[in-house]
């Protein structure tokens, strides 16, 4: 299942304003600059893609090709990991 563009807009948004508020949050995550990390929440079948970049997140629907990294699990299992 693919989320709507919208709802992952709203979603996008709100992480990078929470990440703005630490203002090392970004240089310390150099080593992920511009790799492609997916999230799929399994009990939903939900694919989230993120593109890490130097100063904002970009969250997107889906991706052709192979993420650099996924991340997998139920839903409650990737809410505790936060």
């Amino acid at each position: 299942m693919e989320l709507p563009v919208a709802l992952l807009a709203g979603i996008e948004k709100a992480l990078n304003a929470y990440l703005h508020l630490d203002g090392e949050a970004f240089s310390r995550s150099k080593s992920l600059h511009d790799k492609i990390i997916q999230l799929h929440i399994n009990t939903l079948d939900i694919n989230v893609y993120s593109l890490v970049g130097a100063e904002d997140i970009q969250l997107l629907g889906e991706y052709a090709g192979t993420p650099d990294a996924t991340i997998s699990g139920s839903l409650a299992s990737l809410v505790k990991l936060s």
